[in-house]
């Protein structure tokens, strides 16, 4: 990832106008009210859609406000710390001291860090994503931060399922790694939305990661097509050296110890079933349970574009593939 301090803003600038960006990452016109600091990247190649939350967030509060915001959050973080020592004097009045003082400043920080005003400008384009920071006010100089798809080696999406006694789902976490070669984190895109939050407005953070995910699984697709010219399969990286090959007539499943093969003709089940992909022999009694290759979709790199290889290679339609599957897979992975 490659940070680096945009051109300075001047106060008296005006914020550029994002409407000649046809689409947002929803896949609808942009808005009128989207504005924007800073221009895409020439490294991005062509802009695919754009989007911003400077005109969605909230206004910047007073540092006075914060200040209030933070002790009060202090005083119920440490208060009782101060209090303990007058309600029941002792020898360890001073540690008590010391421990509400230290949590009533843990306090005031995060009430300090979460009023501060945070608004981003993203972009996603053929060959990359960027994304133009503004923390602490509007006029604050932004940092870009920009992920050239040719310098990540992998994406590995994470969603998760948050419920309420395990019956009622109340809310959906999601986060989306790049990571290159190194297997370092170079480019992260997380968020959070209601179970009833449907349909989410543009400028959410999910819109940018489901558009960036295509635009990356376009690129690293045909980057592994090249690859299948000289190995006639595509490997995809699951975790601590195991791997998934997609080839012209099987599945093989790899890890340090050994292999486990299944023939196109041979493969009866093919499920994506609540983040779990499973595939099963059709001879059962032949393989037994040890025949089948199942492993967890956020561990798998590159998922969609695994999906887009079963299809070309085995025709499997994504909309049957997952049609034993709860009705958030794919989208809503847990």
């Amino acid at each position: 990832m490659h940070d680096e301090h945009a051109d300075n803003f001047d106060e008296d600038d005006e914020l550029d106008d994002l409407e000649e960006v046809v689409y947002g990452h929803d896949g609808y016109p942009l808005r009128s009210a989207a504005i924007a600091i800073g221009d895409p990247s020439p490294e991005l190649g062509q802009v695919l859609s754009a989007d911003s939350t400077f005109d969605i967030v909230k206004p910047q509060r007073s540092a006075l406000r914060r200040i209030i915001y933070g002790l009060i959050l202090g005083f119920i973080c440490g208060g009782w710390g101060l209090l303990v020592p007058y309600l029941q004097p002792g020898p360890r009045d001073n540690l008590m001291y010391t421990i509400g003082v230290f949590f009533m400043a843990i306090g005031l920080y995060l009430a300090w860090i979460k009023t501060r005003f945070e608004a981003e400008t993203n972009y996603v384009g053929q060959w990359g994503i960027e994304r133009c920071l503004v923390r602490g006010s509007p006029t604050t100089p932004p940092v870009r931060e920009t992920l050239l798809f040719s310098n990540a080696a992998a994406l590995r999406v994470v969603h998760t399922r948050l419920m309420l006694q395990t019956v009622l789902h109340t809310a959906t976490q999601f986060e989306y790694t790049w990571t290159d070669a190194e297997q370092k984190k170079i480019f992260v895109i997380k968020g959070m939305f209601g179970a009833k939050e449907s349909p989410l407005k543009q400028g959410h953070a999910w819109h940018f990661a489901q558009v960036t995910e295509a635009a990356w699984t376009d690129f690293v697709y045909n980057q592994m097509l090249e690859q299948y010219e000289r190995h006639r399969c595509l490997e995809f990286s699951l975790e601590k050296g195991t791997s998934i090959l997609v080839c012209d007539d099987y599945l093989e499943y790899r890890t340090p110890e050994n292999a486990l093969r299944i023939q196109a003709p041979d493969l009866e089940t093919a499920e994506l079933v609540d983040g779990w992909f499973t595939f099963a022999p059709r001879d059962e009694a032949r393989f037994g349970n040890t025949g089948k290759i199942k492993f967890h979709y956020s561990k798998l790199a590159n998922a969609q574009a695994f999906v887009r290889a079963l299809e070309d290679f085995f025709d499997f339609d994504p909309d049957d593939f997952t049609a034993t599957s709860s009705p958030l897979a794919i989208g809503i992975i847990s």
